[in-house]
């Protein structure tokens, strides 16, 4: 087997399938961030000029909308190409992917809104960090809870 179709294939060690998980996440992410970013220079601003509570709930419904959607293709990507699917049934495993999305959310988006609620840092700074937090938990929750390993 060549070593192209070792890497395609989603039987691959932790340290390819983590390269595989980042790259599926980036396409993830350019979704997040491309429907965040849409609602965010349109109808759900979160600019410095308005008022810090509403900067926080605009970039809370963005980031919410857009997490919803870009899971979808998230979850698409992982079982397909990065995981084994398998280890549960599909609604369970769709579940369990969505709770530990959910998870991280939970956790990154409330922060993320209370960061922008208190200090003039750029909305779209804040993303990333929000985001970098959530890659590294969701992989490994993905990899022993929800898929096969």
């Amino acid at each position: 087997m060549s070593a192209i179709q070792k890497f395609i294939e989603n039987k691959s060690r932790i340290s390819v399938q983590f390269v595989k998980y980042v790259m599926a996440g980036a396409t993830g992410t350019a979704v997040h961030f491309a429907i965040f970013a849409l609602l965010n220079e349109t109808v759900l601003p979160a600019d410095i000029s308005l008022k810090d509570s509403q900067r926080g709930w605009n970039f809370f419904w963005s980031f919410s909308i857009a997490f919803l959607l870009a899971n979808m293709v998230g979850y698409a990507l992982n079982r397909r190409w990065v995981f084994q699917p398998g280890r549960h049934g599909r609604l369970l495993e769709i579940g369990l992917f969505y709770t530990l999305a959910t998870f991280a959310f939970v956790i990154g988006t409330p922060f993320g809104a209370y960061v922008l609620g208190k200090f003039p840092l750029n909305e779209y700074f804040v993303y990333v960090l929000v985001t970098i937090t959530s890659v590294f938990v969701n992989f490994l929750g993905r990899k022993f809870l929800v898929f096969k390993h």
